[in-house]
């Protein structure tokens, strides 16, 4: 009884946590709360945390890839901020926040059962993204969907401050090209 209590919070708190991120929409199961049910809900709600998501299993672990439209964007932009200032690209802040973000959220969960990767390539769609490896072991998919969520909030949110940034630059650049 308080074990089924349980998996119903942790149902309701993970379409909670979806509806605020704006993915509800993309879960697709009910609201029963048997044990089977909950970890499917699990691996979908996984499934709703960016536009692009693959998964492949080997025996007894996960390899997850996730992107998102704002997140190729945001690297693009990165791009276009470096070659304004003329800078290499692992000395672009925006570079160094993301990173940090990342480790940061990803960095909070346990230690063990999971590890993940990086990628901020655009040379093809979905090029950037985040390669999450999960294992058995590893059993806080709720903080690690969390974490996912905020960190594809925050490549939307960075998408306008490059944007203004690359666009204070081009402004600069006009004015002293007018002078």
């Amino acid at each position: 009884m308080i074990e089924d209590a349980f998996t119903a919070f942790q149902s309701v708190y993970l379409c909670k946590l979806l509806h605020h991120y704006g993915r509800l929409d993309e879960l697709d199961t009910g609201w029963n709360i048997g044990e089977d049910l909950y970890w499917h809900l699990q691996y979908e709600a996984l499934g709703c945390v960016s536009d692009a998501v693959w998964l492949e299993t080997f025996d007894a672990e996960c390899k997850y890839y996730f992107s998102s439209r704002a997140m190729m964007e945001y690297y693009r932009l990165c791009r276009v901020y470096c070659r304004r200032l003329g800078m290499k690209l692992e000395q672009n802040p925006f570079m160094r926040d993301a990173e940090r973000y990342i480790d940061y959220l990803l960095g909070e969960l346990p230690s063990y059962g999971y590890g993940w990767t990086l990628l901020t390539k655009i040379n093809h769609d979905w090029a950037s993204g985040i390669v999450l490896g999960i294992d058995e072991q590893f059993g806080d998919h709720h903080r690690l969907i969390e974490a996912l969520l905020r960190i594809f909030e925050f490549y939307e949110a960075g998408v306008g401050s490059l944007k203004s940034a690359i666009a204070k630059l081009d402004e600069n650049k006009t004015k002293k090209e007018a002078a």
